[in-house]
């Protein structure tokens, strides 16, 4: 299986959002059509999809916290090409994106009862904090 990587452009939209609803990942609001877009109007390489044929079938959000830590989201990969290292390959762009801006560390929010998703990260050399954290939020008016 041939894909590419390259960077979000708006008429991506449409494939991201199936694929975060069909991995049970989509948020109406972090994962909104104006959420992205603005996402990628401040930083243009903030968005990584791997496409085949012209359709995405995966994607990464890069983010930053300040100058030395880069902070991943949402990786995604449409369930028919899983399994094919489409993930790996976006993880890996995302990582060395995030190495080119000097960050010292990269991480990411990951369910803590997913196991699977879990070990799939281990195995990439990512590691847990000796304490864990529960991420809360609120709805701003």
């Amino acid at each position: 299986m041939k894909f590419q990587v390259r960077h979000y452009v708006k008429s991506d939209y449409s494939f991201i959002k199936s694929i975060l609803q069909e991995s049970g990942m989509f948020d109406p609001v972090w994962d909104s059509k104006k959420n992205l877009n603005s996402m990628i109007k401040k930083n243009p390489k903030s968005i990584l999809v791997s496409i085949i044929d012209n359709k995405v079938i995966g994607s990464i959000i890069i983010s930053s916290h300040g100058s030395e830590v880069g902070l991943l989201f949402r990786l995604a990969i449409k369930k028919d090409h899983g399994n094919k290292g489409v993930g790996s390959k976006l993880l890996e762009y995302a990582e060395d994106s995030v190495s080119k801006s000097n960050a010292k560390e990269i991480g990411f929010f990951v369910d803590f009862k997913n196991k699977e998703l879990q070990e799939y990260y281990f195995k990439r050399g990512y590691q847990t904090r000796k304490k864990p954290y529960l991420f809360m939020w609120k709805k701003l008016k």
